[in-house]
């Protein structure tokens, strides 16, 4: 019964891979990259790292923020930006 538990988890998250790669491809061909999208981890947050290069350039570019877990919402920001700047997640 571990076994099954263990493939049934292996399973979701190879299908939730493939959707969200899938997913976020389409949307890309669909929608201008117009923006740069700030993923920030927990670390990032404490520590301010990413932080310092968002609020420099907030004024002049669009920027949107996004935290490290995988949502539709998250997919479709990923998908509308030219530049992801990723740190520590």
């Amino acid at each position: 019964m571990h076994i099954w538990n263990i493939l049934r988890k292996m399973m979701y998250n190879i299908v939730n891979i493939v959707f969200s790669n899938l997913l976020y491809n389409i949307l890309y061909t669909i929608f201008k990259q117009d923006r740069i999208c700030f993923i920030m981890s927990q670390v990032s947050t404490k520590y301010m790292n990413i932080n310092i290069i968002y609020e420099d350039i907030k004024n002049d570019v669009k920027c949107v923020t996004i935290d490290d877990v995988l949502s539709l919402k998250n997919i479709f920001q990923m998908a509308k930006a030219k530049v992801i700047i990723l740190d520590q997640s």
